[in-house]
C-alpha cells in the first residue's frame, strides 16, 4: 500500500506506444506532465539545497525573480493559473512575522511539488527573503509558465500555526516557502508538506487531522488562553471571514445583493439646508485618463442600474475626482467643498473615540460589524438630490442617496445608527459611523448579546460587509487601536506608518504628520513636549527650516511609537494614581493604577499639551500645579466622584502645602477653587 497522500509516485511501467505518446506531446515520462524531462522530474528527484547566500528585502521581490537568464527547470503547480476552474481544499493558517501575526486560507495540493508563497503577501507582510542558490522554473498543471520569470528567492523559516475549531492543541512548524507570483492562491502547501506530515484528510468533509507520530511529537501543542484566536492584523483583502453557525437566520443581513437595493426614505433621510443668499457653485468637466474613464463607466452604470443616482438638470454640479486603494483600484469620490461652505451645519455630535473606548473595560470577547456602503444605505430627503449633482463627461448626474463628502453625513449617519441600537449602547455596544463593536465577558453571553444588534440592523434594511466583520474574537482593531481584555495598544499598520513616515519637507508636511501623530498622543508619555521643535515649524511668520532639533524629535517620537506601552482599561473598583511634571515648554501627565496580582503601576492614558507664551513665564511649581490642574480636567470623568482618594505623584514638595498657606497669588486661588470643587 503507497503511504498515505503520496499521490502518483506508485506508477507502473509505461507501454512503448505510451512513451512514444509522451515523447510527442511533450510529456515527462515519468510523471506526465510538460514543461520537463524524466532526468530532471521534480517528483523523481528531490531538490538540494546549499548554504544562504544573500539576503533580499521583501520590497525586492518581483525584480529579483527576473535576474537570472540560466536556471533549473523543476517544480509544478498542481492547480491551473485560474482558481475558478476547480475547487480546492483549503486550511486557515496564522502566519508570525517579527511581533504581528496573520490570518489566511491555505491551499493543501498533492499535486505541487514545493511550498510556494505569493509575492503580494511577501511585500504586504514584511517577509524577509534570502536568494535561493538555483533558481528554479514553474509549471502549472495546465502547462502555463507562471508569470515573473523562474524563483530565485525563499522566505526565512517562518512559523506556521493550524488552529482547528473545537480543539485544544494548535499544530506549530518553522516553514520555509518559495516566493511566486500566485496572487490567486496566496499561499500553497504541496506535496513536501503533505509528505512531512502524512495527515489524515476527509475529503467529504474537507478536515485534515494531523495524527502522524511526527506532528504528536513535535508539532502539537496545547493552546494557550493568552493567544489570539483570530488574526486582528489581516487585512481585507486576505481575511476570509465565515459566518458563524449561530448567526445562520441572519445571513440575508450580509447579502451584498441586497445592499446593492435602494434603501427606503426614513425619518432618518439626509437633508441639506443651504445658508440664505449662498452662491451654488459650479465646476468644469476634468480630462481624465483612459483608465479613470473606464472606472468611470462602471461606476456610472451600476449606480443607475441600482437607483443610487439618476440624470439631473440641477443648476449646481460640483467636482468627481479619483482616489486610488491600497489594492491599487480607484475609489470615486466627490468635491463637495463648494456645497459644504453654504450647508447648515448639524450639531450632532460624534462620540468621543477615547471615551468610546474605554466603555469596553474589561470584556473579554468582541465582535466587529461593519456596514456596507455605509452612507449608500441612508436616502436623500425628498426634494434635495438636486444639490448632490455632479459633472462628468458623460453628463450630469444627482444622487438619491447619501453620497461621501457631504458635511452633515457623518453626523446624519451617527444619528442614525445611536437611534437604532440606542438600548444597546455603553452597555454591550458602541457605534462609531459606520463601525459597531459588541463585547461580552463570555461567550454565551455573547452570542445573545450579537443578536439584538443584527435583528435591529435587519429591521431597518441595514447590511453589513462579511469580510470586514468579525466574530467572538479575543483581540479585535476598532477605531485605529486594538483592543484586548488586557488593555488597548495602537494598531500595528499605524506603528509602522510612522516609523516609513518620510521628513517632512513642507509646513503642509508637518501638518500632515501632526494630524496622524496626534491621534495617538495618549499613548505617548511627554508627547508636547517631544514634538516642540516640530510644532515650531508651524509658525506663520517664520521660514521653513528643517533643523536637527526638528529631526531628533522626529526620531525621537518614532521610537516613542515603536515602544508605546499597552494602556490598561480603566477600572472603577481601584485606586486611580496622577503623575504630573511639568518642563520649560510643556506640561504632562500619566494616569495610573495598580495590577491586583504584582502591585505595579500601569498606564491608563497619557496626556500632554505645550504651554503658551504666558505660561512658560510662571515659575516651575505653578507650572507643575497647572499640570495636575489640566489632569484634573482631562480625565474628569475617571476622577470625579472616585470610590477611592485620588493619589498625586509630584517631583515639588512645595505643592503639597498650597492648600494651607495663608499667601496665594489670585490664579493660585482660582486653581485652588477647582481642586475643591473636584
Amino acid at each position: 500500500m503507497p503511504e498515505l497522500m503520496k499521490i502518483g509516485t506508485i506508477r507502473r511501467p509505461l507501454t512503448k506506444d505510451e512513451k512514444d505518446l509522451r515523447r510527442k506531446n511533450g510529456q515527462c515520462l515519468y510523471c506526465g506532465r510538460k514543461g520537463h524531462f524524466a532526468k530532471d522530474c521534480p517528483i523523481k528527484i528531490k531538490s538540494k539545497r546549499g548554504p544562504v547566500q544573500k539576503v533580499a528585502t521583501n520590497a525586492s521581490v518581483e525584480s529579483e525573480n527576473l535576474k537570472h537568464p540560466s536556471c533549473r527547470e523543476g517544480l509544478l503547480l498542481g492547480v491551473t493559473v485560474d482558481p475558478s476552474q476547480s475547487k480546492h481544499l483549503k486550511l486557515g493558517i496564522r502566519v508570525q512575522v517579527k511581533k504581528n501575526t496573520y490570518f489566511k486560507k491555505a491551499l493543501v495540493d498533492s499535486g505541487t511539488t514545493g511550498n510556494f508563497v505569493d509575492a503580494q503577501l511577501v511585500r504586504a507582510w514584511g517577509i524577509s527573503c534570502i536568494e535561493k542558490t538555483t533558481p528554479e522554473t514553474i509549471q502549472a498543471v495546465d502547462g502555463k509558465l507562471l508569470t515573473g520569470g523562474p524563483i530565485t528567492l525563499q522566505t526565512v523559516p517562518l512559523t506556521i500555526i493550524c488552529e482547528g475549531k473545537n480543539q485544544r492543541k494548535k499544530h506549530k512548524e518553522e516553514l520555509i516557502l518559495d516566493v511566486i507570483r500566485a496572487p490567486q492562491y496566496g499561499i500553497i502547501l504541496g506535496l513536501p508538506w503533505l509528505t512531512h506530515h502524512n495527515p489524515e484528510i476527509n475529503w467529504v468533509e474537507r478536515k485534515i487531522v494531523f495524527s502522524s507520530v511526527l506532528c504528536k511529537e513535535h508539532c502539537l501543542q496545547r493552546t494557550q488562553e493568552s493567544e489570539v484566536r483570530h488574526s486582528y492584523i489581516a487585512t481585507d483583502a486576505e481575511k476570509e471571514v465565515q459566518l458563524p453557525k449561530q448567526y445562520s437566520s441572519y445571513e440575508d443581513v450580509f447579502d451584498e445583493k441586497e445592499a446593492e437595493n435602494l434603501p427606503p426614505h426614513r425619518s432618518y433621510d439626509c437633508q441639506i439646508d443651504l445658508v440664505p443668499g449662498g452662491i451654488l457653485p459650479n465646476c468644469r468637466v476634468y480630462a481624465l485618463s483612459e483608465h479613470e474613464n473606464q472606472h468611470l463607466r462602471k461606476y456610472l452604470d451600476k449606480f443607475l442600474e441600482n437607483g443610487f443616482i439618476r440624470p439631473s438638470k440641477s443648476p449646481t454640479a460640483s467636482p468627481l475626482f479619483f482616489v486610488p486603494k491600497t489594492n491599487g483600484e480607484l475609489r470615486t469620490c466627490m468635491d463637495y467643498r463648494g456645497l459644504n461652505k453654504i450647508t447648515i451645519k448639524d450639531k450632532y455630535p460624534l462620540p468621543l473615540i477615547p471615551v468610546l473606548l474605554e466603555q469596553v473595560k474589561k470584556a473579554k470577547i468582541y465582535t466587529k460589524l461593519d456596514l456596507r456602503g455605509a452612507y449608500h444605505l441612508v436616502r436623500m430627503r425628498e426634494g434635495d438630490e438636486w444639490k448632490t449633482a455632479f459633472k462628468t463627461r458623460y453628463g450630469l448626474f444627482e444622487y438619491t442617496v447619501m453620497p461621501f463628502g457631504l458635511c452633515n453625513a457623518p453626523a446624519a449617519f451617527q444619528f442614525f445608527l445611536n437611534d437604532v441600537l440606542r438600548e444597546y449602547l455603553d452597555i454591550f455596544a458602541i457605534v462609531y459611523i459606520d463601525d459597531i463593536l459588541i463585547y461580552s465577558d463570555n461567550e454565551n453571553e455573547h452570542v445573545q448579546h450579537a443578536k439584538k444588534p443584527l435583528a435591529d440592523l435587519r429591521k431597518h434594511h441595514l447590511y453589513c460587509k462579511l469580510t470586514k466583520c468579525g466574530f467572538h474574537v479575543t483581540t479585535v482593531e476598532f477605531l485605529g487601536v486594538i483592543l484586548t481584555p488586557q488593555g488597548m495598544v495602537m494598531a500595528e499598520r499605524k506603528v509602522k506608518a510612522v516609523s516609513e513616515w518620510p521628513i517632512p519637507k513642507s509646513v503642509r508636511d508637518v501638518q500632515c504628520f501632526l494630524g496622524f501623530a496626534n491621534f495617538y498622543r495618549r499613548f505617548i508619555n511627554h508627547f508636547s513636549q517631544t514634538v516642540a521643535p516640530i510644532t515650531k515649524l508651524l509658525r506663520k511668520k517664520e521660514k521653513f527650516v528643517w533643523s536637527p532639533e526638528a529631526d531628533q524629535a522626529f526620531s525621537t517620537l518614532k521610537e516613542a511609537f515603536s515602544t508605546a506601552p499597552v494602556l490598561t482599561h480603566p477600572d472603577a473598583d481601584r485606586p486611580f494614581i496622577v503623575e504630573a511634571d511639568a518642563s520649560d515648554v510643556a506640561i504632562g501627565a500619566v494616569l495610573s493604577q495598580r495590577n491586583k496580582d504584582t502591585g505595579q503601576l500601569h498606564p491608563v492614558a497619557y496626556m500632554s499639551r505645550k504651554l503658551n507664551e504666558a505660561e512658560q513665564n510662571y515659575v516651575i511649581a505653578e507650572k507643575e500645579l497647572l499640570a495636575i490642574r489640566d489632569a484634573f480636567k482631562e480625565w474628569r470623568h475617571h476622577l470625579l466622584g472616585a470610590k477611592y482618594t485620588v493619589t498625586v505623584y509630584t517631583d515639588h514638595r512645595i505643592l503639597q502645602f498650597m492648600s494651607s498657606a495663608r499667601l496665594l497669588t489670585p490664579r493660585q486661588l482660582r486653581w485652588m477653587l477647582f481642586f475643591c470643587r473636584v
